[in-house]
């Protein structure tokens, strides 16, 4: 079944005009440095498009910037990805002392003949007060947006896989 949400109308055309201005021209145009500089304008650009779906987590390392299920909505519909659920699975987590439930999804994301998939699972001690919806829908989150991420090449943790209560 194929995922269908959508982003607010608002950041629709913005997105879409921000990948086709900063993809044009031809590849053998630029060379692969010139493709590199590209994508990472293209990464620029949709970061500052887009800053209210970035959050600032405080990390080991100070605070963070990490992009978040909003953002990586707006990138599949930007790119025109279609994300596809491929498989969910109840799951038991058994510690020393303790055995939680929780699911272990997975998505795969593709573009005209590429495709990525990516996996995501959430366990109820992750969550303060868990229900079967709050974590099932966190694993839904973390596959898809980890799906689409690996896809565009950005390969990174999200906000949603940081924070216990994001």
């Amino acid at each position: 079944m194929s995922d269908t949400r959508a982003v607010p109308r608002s950041s629709d055309n913005k997105v879409a005009k921000l990948v086709e201005n900063a993809t044009k021209g031809s590849d053998e145009n630029f060379g692969i440095l010139g493709m590199i500089s590209r994508y990472e304008k293209l990464q620029r650009c949709l970061d500052k498009a887009l800053p209210d779906c970035m959050v600032t987590i405080p990390t080991k390392h100070g605070q963070t910037m990490y992009r978040t299920k909003k953002y990586w909505n707006a990138v599949a519909l930007a790119f025109k990805i279609e994300v596809t659920l491929v498989s969910e699975e109840r799951i038991r987590h058994e510690t020393e002392s303790e055995t939680h439930w929780g699911y272990m999804v997975i998505y795969r994301a593709r573009i005209n003949y590429a495709s990525q998939i990516g996996d995501g699972a959430c366990t109820s001690d992750e969550i303060t007060s868990p229900t079967l919806h709050t974590v099932r829908s966190r694993a839904h989150t973390r596959a898809r947006n980890r799906a689409i991420s690996n896809l565009v090449a950005f390969g990174e943790v999200t906000a949603e896989e940081l924070s216990r209560e994001y």
